[in-house]
């Protein structure tokens, strides 16, 4: 029972603090000691399992953005079609700034991308020594 319990303290902690809770509010979570949580942050193990649980909240926070950005995509479409002049020009705006944003991150990646490339290429070749 007594290990079911600090489990679970356990898995409290790692959340909260995957969260960006404070120690201290760690701590008040998952009824430890504020002491206890800077103990279990030094071991690489723990850490470990609150940078995973952070990367598992990210991933689902990216995900619900992609479908609202689907969603706020097709309420610009549709303002284009609105009566409203100053709201047709607004919308068309935001579109066209948007993508190009999107554009040149899209391209930025790409360069990024052949840069890495190039550079592993680089590094598996032999040196010569002179």
């Amino acid at each position: 029972m007594a290990m079911k319990v600090s489990e679970n303290r356990d898995d409290l902690l790692v959340a909260a603090l995957a969260r960006g809770a404070s120690v201290e509010e760690a701590a008040g979570i998952s009824q430890l000691s504020a002491r206890t949580v800077y103990r279990r942050l030094q071991e690489v193990s723990f850490r470990n399992r609150v940078s995973e649980m952070r990367n598992r909240i990210f991933d689902q926070t990216v995900g619900r953005l992609s479908a609202a950005t689907v969603q706020a995509t097709t309420t610009l479409v549709e303002l284009l079609d609105t009566g409203s002049d100053s709201v047709r020009l607004s919308a068309a705006r935001t579109i066209l700034e948007q993508s190009t944003k999107l554009r040149e991150s899209c391209e930025l990646v790409a360069r990024v991308g052949e840069l890495e490339e190039m550079l592993a290429n680089e590094s598996e070749k032999p040196y010569k020594i002179a």
